[in-house]
């Protein structure tokens, strides 16, 4: 029987019906909450005994560390962990800091299981938009010319090289800025030379 451990955060119901679908086929199948970290019990053993026991109201889960049989599925990992919110500020963004690196530390050691689904720094490479379009022209597909810079001037000189073929801005990840009545999401966008805003805002 090999033990399945799932790394997801609770809305996801792809996670949830893969593992009722192990657990019919008689396996072990653990679904790990990232986000959840703060309300749970971690302890991880790096001496004689190398173990990592997890705790919490949903799971209860202990194993080698290394075990031969388990398989470590990277589904969702979150980056930022909550942390008690009644801390002074001082003190949260302290907390916040090492429990983020807690959390780095125990995905390193789930990601050393023999079988990996979406290994975690594969994965996190991935994510990168540079390295995106690098693999992309080395896999023969057509890419137009590419700058990723925070340079004001090298943007102008972009845009304005580039403004008869059309040229798009695209930031790395969507951020959304919420009004009061109103939301503004940041996507990509058709950029040309007279409506770049100061250096400043570039």
């Amino acid at each position: 029987m090999k033990t399945f451990i799932i790394a997801t955060v609770a809305p996801d119901l792809h996670a949830a019906i893969v593992a009722v679908a192990l657990q019919e086929l008689g396996e072990r199948c653990v679904r790990w909450m990232s986000s959840d970290l703060a309300a749970q019990h971690v302890c991880v053993e790096l001496g004689a005994k190398q173990s990592m026991h997890i705790s919490s109201a949903d799971i209860n889960f202990a194993s080698d560390i290394i075990d031969q049989d388990s398989v470590f599925w990277n589904r969702r990992i979150v980056s930022q962990v909550s942390c008690d919110p009644d801390l002074c500020a001082a003190d949260k963004a302290v907390a916040e800091s090492e429990n983020a690196l807690f959390l780095k530390n125990i995905v390193a050691l789930l990601n050393l299981a023999p079988r990996r689904i979406n290994d975690f720094y594969s994965a996190s490479r991935a994510e990168n938009k540079a390295f995106q379009i690098l693999v992309a022209r080395r896999c023969g597909l057509a890419v137009p010319s590419t700058i990723v810079t925070n340079s004001p001037q090298r943007i102008r000189e972009f845009v304005k090289s580039n403004e008869r073929v059309g040229v798009v801005a695209k930031p790395f990840f969507p951020t959304v800025w919420k009004a009061q009545t109103q939301h503004y999401v940041n996507r990509s966008a058709l950029v040309k030379e007279d409506l770049l805003p100061s250096d400043k805002l570039l």
